[in-house]
């Protein structure tokens, strides 16, 4: 399936009438066409033209970066332009795959390349990004070009490396009240109080090695005696409570941060000045099975184990996946980073953000009709492909639209669902 999914993906770009401005052409290398599904050769493939330029998009300034540089910035003014996010926003990482030449050895190889052990495809270029906590669409994106560049981008001189990212990747939604979720590449106190006096963004932050001025030691105390202690339950936890000041000396305000430690299977240490240490409305509730005796057969038994949890605890896990969600459905069943075979890096980046845009299609298409037929994202890619390729509002192709029945011609087509 994810083949035919790309191939007509593939198809899509070489209709599309604004495809030349993008620097984007293709070629049908074959005599037949087809829809979703039916493609019965390899020579009836649409490829991408080996002659793909897309630094004509970029300024010419942009040093070894130029070829990409200006499609990353087109990605982020769409975002910026066509979605408005929620009142949560996640921040991550993402990779896409590379196993070609590394530029520290080639010219024509990718200029930096990023390794990161705990990632199933962690070779390749890293982007740093941000998402719609409600929705998960991709709202931002920054690609990572290596210490020497990095360390000039704003704000690193004044609060360091991690701090500076999720500032940058926030900065066009400053001001807004909106509420930062971050895992423990980017949480620390500092990072915190930057993010509220800067750009008036409040934060939960996992913490585990940035903890300068976090309790942390304190906490690991009292969980270890608690989970000694003949009544512990498994799910408790510990709150402090600090103060810190944000505004000029002339008109500065106090507010207070929340350093809580969960003592789960392992204990999680969260940095908050949003969520209290309340206990949460709803329990963690996770299914398990285990093997048991059932009318004396042994059988798979299910259950349910729930686990009290805190306000906060509740509140990060709710959007804090957002971004690995999106990151399996464009590495997993779309797959253009292995579906698209390139020696050229810049097509490479280009196939995982086209990959992430048909994520966030979907993604949008699932919140707006929860519930509808295309939940499935393989059915929605298919319905897309045909969609696309049969688009009868294309200005140009219109050799390729598949002829209207009467009916469908006095009424029009439902792409929704094309079969109705």
């Amino acid at each position: 399936m994810s083949r035919t999914l790309f191939q007509n993906i593939q198809r899509c770009l070489r209709l599309h009438p604004h495809a030349a401005r993008a620097g984007v052409g293709a070629r049908q290398a074959g005599g037949g066409g087809g829809v979703v599904g039916g493609t019965d050769s390899d020579e009836d493939i649409v490829v991408i033209r080996d002659g793909v330029d897309l630094q004509a998009q970029a300024d010419e300034d942009d040093g070894e970066w130029r070829q990409i540089n200006g499609f990353v910035d087109a990605f982020n003014d769409n975002r910026l332009t066509a979605v408005i996010p929620g009142a949560v926003m996640t921040v991550d990482e993402s990779m896409s795959m590379w196993l070609g030449q590394d530029g520290d050895w080639t010219v024509e190889g990718m200029p930096h390349v990023t390794k990161i052990i705990r990632k199933p495809r962690g070779v390749g270029a890293e982007f740093k990004n941000v998402c719609d906590g409600d929705t998960g669409i991709m709202m931002r994106l920054e690609l990572q070009k290596g210490k020497d560049i990095m360390k000039d981008k704003p704000y690193v001189h004044e609060y360091g490396a991690g701090t500076a990212v999720m500032m940058r990747l926030l900065r066009p939604w400053g001001g807004t009240g909106r509420t930062a979720i971050g895992d423990s590449a980017f949480g620390s106190v500092k990072t915190l109080q930057a993010l509220h006096s800067e750009l008036g963004f409040f934060s939960i932050l996992v913490i585990k090695t940035a903890h300068k001025q976090f309790p942390k030691q304190h906490l690991a105390q009292v969980a270890a005696e608690r989970a000694l202690a003949a009544d512990f339950v498994r799910g408790e936890w510990t709150t402090m409570t600090s103060s810190y000041t944000t505004g000029a000396a002339h008109a500065t305000s106090q507010h207070t941060m929340f350093a809580t430690a969960w003592m789960d299977k392992r204990t999680k240490y969260v940095l908050s000045n949003r969520s209290t240490g309340n206990r949460a409305a709803t329990d963690s509730v996770r299914s398990r099975h285990k093997i048991g005796i059932v009318d004396g057969a042994r059988t798979t038994v299910k259950y349910e184990k729930t686990v009290q949890r805190p306000e906060v605890v509740q509140d990060l896990y709710k959007c804090f996946s957002r971004i690995d969600v999106h990151d399996h459905f464009r590495q997993g069943s779309l797959n253009f980073e292995e579906g698209w075979k390139t020696k050229c890096w810049w097509h490479r980046l280009f196939s995982s953000m086209l990959g992430m845009t048909v994520v966030d299609a979907f993604l949008a298409q699932r919140y707006d009709n929860p519930g509808s037929t295309t939940d499935c994202f393989s059915v929605f890619c298919g319905r897309l492909c045909h969609q696309l390729i049969h688009n009868i509002y294309l200005e140009r192709g219109r050799g390729q639209k598949r002829h209207l029945n009467e009916e469908e011609a006095e009424v029009g087509v439902n792409f929704k669902n094309p079969t109705s």
